[in-house]
């Protein structure tokens, strides 16, 4: 189960008959290097439950510089296309439900387009939404995470889970929060909830903008503060944004702008063409088995140089300077 399990906790006004429990597979020793979007919808319910992006080094993609735009490029750097992302949020407002919930601050709650778009590092949000759980701060009682608990099953009548290791923990409520290669899902449901493979999967890996830059070859790729970059070549796409701007390094800017220290990539292409990538894995490092499927299935960097080989010199030595224990390959 996962972090999703933490939200009832912050229901103010509910008997805590008792303590919210989270039963995790992973021992924590590794965390998902990946970005992510925090959308204003998204931002408005972390906002909701006293989670400040800000706090967590996120980026704030949607602000007034000239270069606030998402910008199309082929395969040899020439721009397709434009988009200009300014005033994004008041298209998408974060609208506030009669639900009830803790208050926020009154300047978060007064106006919907003060719910930013931000770029955010998977970790950093992660360790957000865990330290927001186990807190004695606020309304409810803490939750408990057990690592190294596996679920592998469970019974919705009574309810209860079933571990890896044959224990059974009974509750009053079981909140599946598996992903979508959830065990519970198909339980819960009565049928067969299985993903079906779309076609397509994505290199995933960070860069160190200070490298990038560094590098004459390719400093002329890192984006311009606000820039959302998409570069398109025959059946296959690069998404690229930046994430954690660490404001300590740069106090002139203001809070949440900037290009960031990590550049995130999501290389799209066929499925076929990457299928024997897969076989440099890592092994979990709590049941010491080789993952076939998930998010910890290492990508080849020869597999990612030969597939993306039709794009400019510059980027194709952007992808040379990947470590090469970093990349992961996400089947979607």
């Amino acid at each position: 189960m996962g972090e999703k399990a933490i939200i009832p906790k912050c229901s103010p006004g509910a008997t805590i008959v008792r303590p919210f429990q989270i039963f995790e597979s992973s021992r924590f020793a590794t965390e998902l290097g990946a970005a992510i979007h925090l959308p204003p919808g998204a931002n408005g319910i972390l906002r909701r439950y006293g989670i400040t992006s800000e706090d967590f080094d996120c980026i704030d993609v949607q602000h007034t510089l000239p270069n606030s735009k998402a910008t199309v490029y082929d395969s040899q750097g020439t721009v397709n296309s434009t988009k200009d992302l300014r005033g994004l949020r008041s298209l998408y407002p974060y609208v506030k439900s009669t639900t009830s919930c803790p208050s926020p601050p009154p300047d978060i709650m007064t106006d919907p387009g003060t719910k930013p778009w931000q770029f955010a590092h998977r970790v950093d949000l992660h360790e957000a939404l865990k330290s927001t759980a186990t807190s004695p701060e606020g309304p409810g009682t803490p939750a408990t995470i057990h690592l190294r608990s596996k679920v592998v099953s469970c019974d919705p009548a009574a309810p209860s889970l079933t571990l890896a290791d044959g224990s059974v923990v009974e509750g009053d409520l079981v909140i599946g929060a598996d992903g979508v290669h959830s065990t519970l899902r198909s339980i819960i449901a009565q049928e067969d909830g299985s993903p079906h493979p779309s076609g397509g999967s994505a290199f995933r890996f960070l860069i160190p903008v200070a490298a990038i830059d560094a590098n004459p070859a390719t400093k002329d790729l890192v984006p311009r503060p606000g820039e959302f970059q998409l570069w398109d070549g025959t059946y296959r796409r690069w998404v690229i944004y930046p994430c954690r701007y660490i404001y300590k390094q740069y106090p002139p800017r203001r809070k949440g702008y900037g290009n960031g220290t990590k550049m995130n990539f999501v290389c799209l292409h066929p499925d076929a063409e990457s299928q024997h990538s897969t076989e440099v894995c890592i092994r979990d490092l709590d049941t010491d088995e080789p993952p076939t499927t998930g998010w910890d299935v290492s990508g080849s960097q020869d597999q990612l140089l030969k597939i993306y080989d039709e794009f400019s010199p510059a980027m194709k030595a952007l992808l040379a300077m990947t470590d090469p224990d970093s990349i992961k390959l996400w089947r979607l």
